[in-house]
């Protein structure tokens, strides 16, 4: 299964629905033995045109629930960042990797990390300012200092090209629940992109993951809006058929 403009698949039965709205994707290059060293066992960094891609995205939550459920004041809307790279799991599908996900809900830090899935509450802001979005965070953590400012320019240029659907259009997120990976399927429709610039940036999520400062400019993208829909963790069960090693997703 691979990366693309268009979702693979449906989710059907979602663990959540939410709307992604004023995000702005900040890419850098990196060398595949750098990130490779970083991911946990069975998963390979995968690479467009020879080289790791790491990136982060900060964006609007709004109308978190569960299906058939309202959204909920003061729980459902939210600021997120996400610090990512492209990976391949053991069963050869495509995916997101996250060093780390920064959230202003502290309900939805504490539902993830009962499954698994690393995020950190921090103190954020975010705006935008005609075609310019601005998000900033700090965790909060006693004695952590991991932060970010990102400004972001929209130049109105539509960015769909094979590397922009390969770094946005990614429709499962991978894992560890306990000792096992898993995979968060994801549904939505594909990216409005636009091409944009950066304007400023300040950083100290990149070295928190263990990651050298960048050694090229990034590619920047900003998307308006999509409507996504999250799938449950699917662990990954391991099993020998005819001296093969077969993994699969149940």
């Amino acid at each position: 299964m691979m990366s693309g403009a268009a979702p693979e698949e449906r989710v059907r039965v979602p663990m959540l629905r939410q709307s992604w709205r004023d995000v702005a994707f900040v890419h850098w290059r990196y060398e595949q033995e750098t990130v490779q060293r970083l991911l946990p066992s069975g998963l390979h960094v995968d690479q467009f045109d020879g080289t790791a891609w790491v990136t982060l995205v900060s964006f609007a939550v709004r109308g978190t629930r569960p299906p058939l459920l309202p959204a909920l004041p003061f729980v459902s809307n939210f600021t997120e960042t996400n610090l990512r790279t492209y990976v391949v799991g053991p069963d050869g599908r495509d995916g997101l990797w996250f060093f780390t996900l920064e959230t202003d809900s502290l309900p939805t830090v504490i539902a993830a990390r009962a499954i698994g899935i690393p995020y950190r509450w921090a103190q954020m802001t975010a705006g935008r300012s005609g075609r310019e979005l601005t998000y900033g965070s700090r965790r909060r953590s006693a004695g952590v200092g991991a932060m970010h400012l990102t400004r972001v320019a929209e130049n109105g240029h539509d960015a769909s090209d094979p590397r922009a659907d390969w770094l946005t259009g990614r429709w499962r997120a991978w894992t560890c629940v306990g000792p096992r990976l898993a995979v968060v399927p994801v549904e939505h429709q594909p990216w409005p992109l636009r091409t944009g610039v950066l304007l400023a940036h300040e950083d100290s999520l990149l070295s928190d993951s263990t990651l050298p400062i960048p050694a090229e400019p990034p590619l920047v993208h900003a998307a308006r809006r999509v409507d996504a829909a999250l799938g449950w963790p699917q662990p990954l069960h391991a099993a020998w058929i005819g001296g093969t090693r077969v993994v699969e997703t149940r």
